[in-house]
């Protein structure tokens, strides 16, 4: 199949976090991006011998002026932003350049896959013991993290740096959530990174707060414990003996009968 066709068949998907991203107020920039996002291949091709992966198309920005019917001017203003926040790489010679969509894999990824995939053993067979029914679900909570970690990507980046899979296979989504989000300041992925290789040193949020939580379960635990012991001696919690709880009804009812 040639370069064209390739970029132009089939369809690409938009999620609605799209109207989260930086630049959705500037309609240059959205109307560049989506029309990028549609030129890119959806499967590697060759273009006059050159190798043109997934994500990738190539053009110039006259093409591009004419395309969409902006001036280059202003083509190349959008460019550079969006190279300026990680979302495009661009590969120039003299007759033509190579543009990449960094996150173009992120951006196309099939989330039913997963839940298909999630699902299949309960559809096809029942599970052999609750072991199974706990990873099914342990499966469902790292997706929910993942997603939450992607939406904070959107949230605070745009859309979702190119570094964002690597951090969560090294840091874990949660972790990689909370640096996000304590980047939203700087904006900035290189920050995000930065965050998460000093937590690697020093302590994960996630282990101090699961830490944390697991103190606070103890600490139940052990009253729970020792009000069940104080119960068996004939005590309340408050440590009265329950002849001393006898005393103090007594009292009360003989405080009621003289009044």
């Amino acid at each position: 199949m040639t370069l064209r066709g390739l970029a132009l068949s089939g369809w690409i998907k938009l999620h609605r976090r799209m109207m989260s991203w930086e630049w959705y107020q500037d309609s240059n920039m959205v109307h560049l991006f989506l029309h990028m996002l549609m030129k890119a291949n959806h499967e590697p091709g060759k273009w006059r011998g050159i190798q043109v992966n997934r994500g990738q198309f190539v053009s110039g920005r006259k093409a591009l002026s004419k395309e969409i019917g902006m001036s280059e001017r202003s083509i190349r203003t959008c460019i550079k932003r969006l190279k300026s926040t990680n979302e495009l790489t661009t590969n120039a010679t003299n007759r033509f350049t190579l543009y990449t969509i960094v996150n173009w894999d992120t951006y196309q990824i099939d989330g039913r896959s997963s839940d298909q995939h999630t699902d299949q053993p309960c559809a096809s067979k029942r599970p052999a013991s609750d072991q199974q029914v706990t990873t099914n679900k342990n499966d469902k909570n790292d997706k929910n993290e993942k997603e939450a970690a992607e939406a904070a990507a959107f949230a605070v980046f745009g859309a979702p740096p190119a570094q964002l899979a690597d951090w969560i296979e090294l840091h874990g989504a949660w972790n990689t959530k909370q640096a996000i989000y304590q980047s939203q300041d700087a904006r900035k992925p290189n920050y995000t990174e930065k965050i998460l290789n000093r937590w690697a040193k020093e302590g994960y949020p996630e282990k101090i707060e699961k830490k944390r939580q697991q103190s606070k379960h103890d600490e139940s635990k052990c009253r729970e414990i020792d009000d069940d012991c104080a119960r068996d001696n004939g005590t309340d919690p408050k440590g009265r003996s329950s002849l001393e709880q006898e005393a103090v009804r007594a009292r009360k009812e003989l405080e009621g009968r003289s009044t």
